[in-house]
């Protein structure tokens, strides 16, 4: 009974770390993204636009809302990362 119970909290802090990855990887665009989530550039949500952005940089140019001095943040920022 005891090895259940260490087994599990082993798996509960491995899944947490492997969250605090992931999620620190994403957040390195979408923090910058306008974050209303329109969907004009076809991914549906910042976060799908956050994904597309890792795949190619590129993609940040498919964003409507993102102009002015965000974009100008955004590129300042981010564009020494990819």
């Amino acid at each position: 009974m005891i090895g259940v119970i260490i087994l599990t909290i082993i798996a509960f802090i491995f899944s947490i770390i492997l969250v605090l990855i992931d999620s620190k990887k994403e957040n390195n665009y979408i923090n910058y993204l306008p974050g209303i989530n329109c969907g004009g550039c076809g991914y549906g949500s910042c976060e799908g636009m956050c994904k597309a952005i890792e795949e190619d940089f590129e993609n940040y140019k498919k964003c409507r809302v993102l102009r002015g001095e965000k974009l100008e943040k955004f590129l300042k920022e981010c564009k020494k990362d990819a």
